[in-house]
């Protein structure tokens, strides 16, 4: 009797063995993917970094080429300016020498 119940107390044992083992493999094969994924998000992650790092020095020469054309639009406005100024004195100056001009007539 007593070996009868340490032959099923081993049987027990030895399917408790089979299905660890089996538990083992599936954990493992599971294991196995789940690396695989995170090898494939770290690449991935890789690759939006240096688009990340494209995408910020792109912005940066944009944003520099802005505040140039920006200085340059305040130079040409600046010239504008000044033309028109030239222009008026220049303009009154012809009004003033026509006068003088009608005069001398």
């Amino acid at each position: 009797e007593e070996f009868e119940m340490e032959k099923k107390k081993c049987e027990v044992l030895t399917d408790t063995l089979h299905k660890t083992e089996e538990s083992l493999v599936q954990t493992t094969a599971k294991l196995e993917a789940s690396r695989k994924t995170e090898g494939n998000l770290r690449e991935r992650i890789g690759v939006l970094e240096e688009e990340f790092e494209m995408e910020k020095k792109k912005c940066e020469v944009l944003t520099d080429t802005l505040h140039k054309t920006e200085e340059s639009l305040v130079q040409t406005t600046a010239k504008l300016e000044a033309s028109r100024k030239t222009e008026g004195n220049l303009r009154e100056r012809i009004g003033v020498l026509e006068e003088e001009f009608e005069m001398e007539k």
